[in-house]
């Protein structure tokens, strides 16, 4: 494995830090494997935060991630079908890939992994959703 990029850059707010990695590797193919994986920390107990737990209802918060998805990358025509199985739930082996979600100071900050949920030619999808769009019911 042959990394040709790593990326990494840094959100602090008054509560979390997170560390956010955009990471491209050629695996031999013909196109890199593009992935962004963001890491929450709590700064007052320095543990990681699992997104999810800063909702109250986090399938509520998944219902209004997807259709940000779709809004904001209108020139993918992406559809609900597309985006059905982003989740900040993580699945059983502890990951929530292709989807990646961190707070910054607006909202919630997503990125969908380049061919997580549709053509790789289209690229990395991403969406702002603001705190009052998330704290809707």
């Amino acid at each position: 494995m042959v990394f040709d990029d790593l990326f990494g850059s840094v959100d602090r707010s008054a509560h979390y830090l997170t560390v956010v990695l955009d990471e491209s590797v050629m695996l031999g193919g013909a196109h890199p494997a593009n992935s962004v994986h963001a890491y929450t920390f709590d700064v007052t107990t320095g543990r990681e935060l699992a997104v999810r737990r800063l909702f109250t209802n986090p399938r509520h918060a998944d219902q209004l991630i997807r259709a940000a998805i779709i809004a904001q990358n209108k020139h993918a025509q992406l559809t609900a079908k597309d985006v059905a199985g982003l989740s900040i739930l993580a699945d059983r082996a502890g990951s929530t890939a292709p989807l990646s979600c961190w707070p910054i100071r607006s909202g919630l900050r997503c990125a969908v992994d380049q061919g997580g949920v549709s053509a790789y030619a289209l690229g990395e999808f991403d969406a702002v959703i603001s705190w009052q769009t998330l704290a809707t019911r």
